[in-house]
């Protein structure tokens, strides 16, 4: 039984730790200097998993997440920055 229990934890971590290592992290910044220049199109090539960091800008846009399982944050999810939130 204990065999049992301890080889179906593994397998979980496996698979779990899997699933992240295959999640991006995708950069939108307006102004230059990332991956991309919009949420939106940051959102489009994303896969479920994915991060979005959004760089400080104001952007003009409606996004959609096309019912996509993904963060989208501002420099804060990493830097702990509240200049960047």
């Amino acid at each position: 039984m204990k065999s049992k229990i301890i080889t179906s934890i593994l397998f979980f971590v496996i698979i779990a730790n899997v699933y992240l290592l295959q999640a991006d992290l995708i950069t939108v910044n307006a102004n230059g200097g990332a991956q991309f220049l919009s949420i939106q199109e940051a959102i489009n090539v994303a896969s479920n998993g994915d991060t979005i960091l959004v760089h400080p800008s104001t952007y003009y846009e409606n996004i959609n997440f096309n019912g996509k399982n993904i963060v989208v944050a501002s420099l804060f999810l990493t830097t702990g920055n509240k200049d960047w939130s």
